[in-house]
């Protein structure tokens, strides 16, 4: 699970495509979260990474004092605008390795769809040490499930031609597996358990080339294969009806603080 950090930086410069066309998260996903964390009203939550707060206003409801990070400035005002209405949660905009996190603070510090994005040097330790013990450490991420056959794996096959092997379609399955042996091989944390909900999102053409013109790696394409991904996207959307579906599976992965040894 290590990406090119720099991309990370792309989001701010889609900000508003971000917040518009993003998915949110599986609410039954973060209920079931919550209750395995055992929050309340007024327990602590460090978010980093917040982008736009796809996941943070599906937290903020239940009370909770959250502190959410995140180094895209668009990326925080459109968070703070919609989270305006609570007013136990706070922004702050920057690179969490920059920050002195305060020590065993937090019963819950999570990510959605962004701890890949965390200098994979310190981010176990650094979210270990903001902990309270026993507190909980949780990956949220939406993944989009690759049928093996049909118009969605056509297409998925002819995105990763005409990108030059760039957006290959992944394996999921296989990058759950990895954040679960690093979490585990940190030592920091307790057994990693899972928490699974599929769901199915329905596009129109607008709605998914949106979407997939949010991604860091369609951003750093060149002009040329952005526009014939683009095409081809619309010509699979028309054929299809004009409707595309696509089922995703919303993934919590969670463990609890243990004392670090030494």
């Amino acid at each position: 699970m290590h990406r090119d950090l720099k991309r990370g930086l792309l989001f701010e410069t889609a900000a508003e495509k971000y917040e518009r066309f993003r998915p949110s998260y599986a609410q039954g996903v973060v209920d079931r979260l919550v209750a395995a964390a055992g929050l309340s009203a007024g327990s602590r939550v460090l978010e980093i990474g917040c982008g736009t707060g796809k996941a943070t206003r599906l937290f903020a409801p239940k009370g909770f004092r959250m502190d959410c990070v995140d180094l895209g400035t668009q990326l925080v005002a459109i968070a703070q605008a919609i989270c305006k209405p609570w007013l136990n949660v706070r922004f702050t905009v920057a690179k969490v390795e920059d920050l002195q996190l305060e020590a065993s603070a937090y019963n819950l510090v999570f990510a959605a769809q962004a701890f890949h994005w965390i200098d994979p040097a310190t981010r176990w330790k650094r979210c270990h040490d903001a902990l309270a013990p026993g507190g909980t450490m949780a990956l949220l991420y939406n993944w989009e499930v690759r049928p093996s056959e049909g118009p969605q794996w056509e297409l998925s096959e002819l995105i990763k031609k005409l990108s030059n092997d760039a957006m290959p379609v992944r394996n999921h399955e296989e990058e759950l597996q990895d954040w679960i042996g690093e979490m585990t091989a940190s030592g920091l944390f307790t057994a990693p358990q899972t928490i699974r909900e599929k769901w199915i999102r329905r596009y129109d053409f607008e709605s998914y080339m949106g979407t997939f013109e949010t991604y860091s790696d369609h951003m750093v394409l060149q002009p040329k294969a952005q526009a014939d991904i683009r095409e081809a996207i619309g010509d699979a959307i028309r054929k299809n009806g004009g409707i595309w579906e696509a089922e995703f599976e919303t993934v919590a992965i969670h463990a609890r603080k243990v004392a670090a040894s030494g």
